[in-house]
């Protein structure tokens, strides 16, 4: 059973990538996300987004940092970005997207899974929002991605395996904050990924105020996070117990946060 669910989501992220091949980051942005986070309906569309045209110089684009091949990890300074895209001095298709922070920006659309496809993003900032729907399998293949937030938006759906992809290779996912969702069903076990699954650079955890239920995965304050510094559980349908200080496995540090309530 287990080969069976590796194997399709294993599909879905390959037709990800596959939608996603030979455009350029900027087309994919124009293309794909923009009107994925804007969503339809909205009269005059999004104040944030409304910034991302092809008129616009890139270093007014809202909420976004960009940077190159080689010039990663740094954020390209705003005078290389000075000029629409037709006529700023780096090409297209060498621009790499680094981060997305759009807090609080009235977004009403959905998650694309096309999120995955950007290969240097390593942080999405999308709290506050009206975003609904899944959060997209696909997501837990993006490369680089170390830092999600997507707190206090409408997301529903459970919360992927795929999500613990984001533990290796280069993505070392260190935040992960959902709180205040509609998320349900069980929290994934690290473990039914791969044995021996860990998420050493993660140190804060927040899964709180969603719709979460069965048992709670001793494996997430044991193994599997030994950099886990912030865990928030609460207001959830969990049950089980943790007693932070004698089960985490740390030493010298306490974990902190409220794990149920």
């Amino acid at each position: 059973m287990r080969s069976v669910m590796m194997c399709c989501l294993l599909l879905l992220l390959v037709s990800a990538a596959a939608g996603a091949e030979g455009k350029s980051e900027v087309a994919l942005l124009l293309e794909r996300v923009k009107p994925a986070l804007q969503g339809e309906g909205e009269v005059g569309g999004n104040a944030q987004l409304a910034t991302w045209t092809a008129s616009t110089p890139l270093c007014q684009w809202r909420g976004l940092r960009w940077s190159t091949a080689a010039t990663l990890p740094r954020e390209l300074p705003c005078g290389n970005l000075s000029a629409g895209l037709a006529h700023h001095p780096v090409p297209d298709d060498l621009l790499l997207l680094l981060s997305i922070r759009l807090p609080a920006s009235a977004l009403a659309g959905h998650l694309p899974p096309e999120l995955a496809a950007f290969s240097a993003l390593a942080s999405i900032f999308l709290a506050h929002n009206s975003l609904s729907g899944p959060i997209p399998l696909a997501l837990g293949n993006a490369p680089a991605l170390s830092l999600l937030d997507l707190a206090s938006n409408r997301l529903s759906g459970s919360l992927p395996l795929s999500i613990w992809n984001l533990c290796s290779g280069n993505a070392r996912l260190s935040l992960l904050r959902l709180h205040g969702n509609a998320l349900h069903g069980p929290i994934p076990d690290p473990a039914a990924l791969a044995p021996n699954t860990t998420c050493d650079a993660l140190s804060l955890l927040d899964l709180s105020a969603n719709r979460l239920s069965g048992p709670f995965p001793s494996s997430l304050v044991t193994t599997a996070f030994p950099a886990l510094r912030s865990l928030d559980l609460s207001d959830n349908r969990l049950h089980a117990s943790v007693d932070s200080t004698a089960q985490t496995g740390h030493t010298g540090e306490e974990l902190k946060g409220p794990i149920f309530s």
